[in-house]
């Protein structure tokens, strides 16, 4: 995982941990990131509903239940 990457994870997890919410974390960090090439998009898996951001790269950022994570 690129340093950028690792970056915008630790970023976006403790906002989350903060206390902030996925709309919040959309407008204030990943909408205008340089890595984020598009908007979110709502998934359904076995553990629930989830959202990816689509990244730089064909990289995919997760948003679930459990934080931020990198698929």
């Amino acid at each position: 995982m690129s340093d950028l990457v690792g970056n915008l994870l630790e970023v976006c997890n403790g906002a989350r941990r903060a206390g902030w919410d996925f709309p919040r974390i959309w407008k204030e960090i990943l909408q205008r990131h340089p890595l984020v090439t598009g908007d979110s998009v709502q998934r359904i898996g076995e553990a629930g509903p989830y959202l990816e951001i689509p990244l730089f790269a064909g990289q995919v950022m997760v948003f679930d239940a459990k934080g931020f994570t990198i698929k």
